[in-house]
């Protein structure tokens, strides 16, 4: 009898030994895909992980925080309306398994920010409140959590950028926040994502200071007009998360002889993107048709086209690296 109870407990740990390898593997390789920003894969094998994990919280986390990457990484409302509401479906599953954890308390604040990133007007009221209530209710939970601290500290900018206020206090700041990413995860699987972002608002903010070296110029020529008519627009954008979304600088300027030439001065290292318009009615808009297609002439960065919509962050994007930039374009 002894050597049957003896058989049963090892086969029962060979079989808790192997699914504990399973889900490892399947965890690994999801954080490898949304690593590289493969959402929709990450989110897919997060969702089976979870699903056959009812008793792990990370599996669901990471499935919300795939779509809530995707959230910032489009501007179709139905791809947004379908991103948050799956974010929203396995943040709850998250909550639930894990009460008053800051990880995933600082991921709902994320949440409420992709919805104010998506549309400031409409859900800037709705959402800022509660975006900034949650970030403070994840630093309470663990002060020395860095994407709760970062968070709170990231919505902030984007209000004071939005609200064309003095960002040169965010440098010391960032700065603060940074060592936290430094941190030994306290268990397997541990969220570490956020310092990157933190290292590209350092470079981008404190360049900017009057006591770092000053940037370089972005000087754009843009030709391809169908008249002096009107205004021309151009706005400068600084990540991929305001892609579209919040200008970091934007001018608007007269046309002559068919041919507009702008110059954004001392811009600091880093990724940027441009996205312009011919405004030959001066309504201070892009014109659409019925279908949403712009009826206006228009160009972004790179020559960058989209299909059925405008480029992606990763088409339009140049990098400014301690030397100026010349860029032609052509409407």
């Amino acid at each position: 009898m002894k050597k049957v109870i003896v058989l049963l407990i090892a086969i029962i740990s060979i079989n808790s030994v192997q699914a504990q390898t399973v889900y490892e593997d399947a965890m690994q390789k999801g954080l490898s895909l949304l690593a590289q920003n493969k959402l929709d894969i990450a989110s897919n094998i997060f969702e089976r992980i979870s699903k056959n994990s009812k008793q792990e919280w990370l599996p669901a986390y990471y499935a919300a925080k795939a779509n809530i990457d995707a959230c910032f990484q489009t501007k179709d409302k139905n791809i947004m309306d379908l991103k948050i509401k799956k974010a929203n479906q396995y943040l709850k599953i998250a909550e639930q398994m894990a009460k008053n954890n800051s990880e995933v308390t600082a991921l709902r604040g994320f949440y409420y920010t992709a919805l104010v990133a998506f549309d400031p007007q409409t859900n800037g009221m709705k959402y800022s409140g509660l975006t900034v209530a949650t970030y403070q209710k994840a630093i309470a939970l663990d002060s020395l959590n860095p994407r709760a601290q970062s968070g709170a500290l990231d919505f902030q900018l984007g209000m004071d950028r939005f609200f064309k206020k003095d960002l040169t206090p965010y440098c010391a700041k960032f700065k603060a926040i940074l060592p936290l990413f430094n941190q030994k995860t306290k268990y397997k699987f541990a969220p570490t994502w956020g310092k990157n972002t933190v290292i590209h608002r350092i470079k981008n903010i404190c360049g900017t200071s009057e006591t770092t070296t000053k940037g370089n110029d972005i000087k754009v020529t843009i030709t391809g007009f169908s008249s002096n008519e009107g205004t021309f627009k151009i706005t400068l954008y600084d990540s991929q998360k305001h892609f579209l979304s919040i200008k970091k600088l934007s001018k608007k300027v007269i046309i002559k002889n068919n041919k507009v030439t702008v110059t954004f001065k001392n811009i600091p290292n880093g990724n940027y993107a441009i996205s312009c318009y011919h405004d030959a009615n001066g309504n201070n808009r892009l014109d659409r048709n019925g279908y949403g297609a712009p009826t206006e002439a228009y160009v972004f960065s790179n020559d960058a086209r989209g299909t059925m919509g405008p480029p992606t962050w990763e088409d339009a994007k140049f990098e400014v690296k301690d030397k100026a930039i010349t860029m032609q374009l052509e409407l």
